[in-house]
């Protein structure tokens, strides 16, 4: 087995330098979560707001509804084993994973939060929310 030489400028105090020379040697991990794609559709008396979350399962999914907005958290945990037994040494590793995404999403009219709903399928995160109606303003006489 080759070794591979890591040559950094001891001139240049860049971290940049050191993370471009390990690429090659470090094992490349995707993300566990993407970035959701996320829309907001104001109705005549609601408000919907779709997330796609891909890979995302139900129990991950955290929602706080309120008259103002919206907060969605999202928590993914991962676990991998790797076992590895040979005649000269035996070896064994463990790898926890954890990433978190947090959201506040705000809404252009006021909502009524004790009645959303939320529904989740093939990665798609749907919630109404009804709409406030909009309080007409009182006149008042100037004595």
């Amino acid at each position: 087995m080759k070794k591979k030489r890591l040559l950094i400028d001891p001139f240049n105090d860049s971290a940049e330098d050191a993370v471009t020379a390990m690429a090659p040697i470090r094992k490349q991990q995707r993300p566990l979560l993407a970035e959701p794609v996320i829309d907001v559709f104001e109705r005549d008396h609601e408000i919907v707001v779709t997330a796609e979350l891909p890979g995302t399962e139900k129990k991950d999914i955290a929602l706080k509804v309120m008259e103002n907005g919206l907060k969605l958290r999202i928590e993914k945990r991962a676990r991998r084993k790797q076992e590895k037994f040979e005649p000269e040494s035996a070896t064994y590793a463990e790898e926890n994973r954890f990433e978190e995404h947090a959201q506040f999403i705000p809404f252009s009219a006021s909502a009524i939060a004790e009645q959303a709903s939320a529904t989740y399928n093939n990665g798609v995160l749907e919630v109404r929310v009804p709409k406030q109606e909009r309080k007409k303003g009182h006149e008042i006489k100037v004595e």
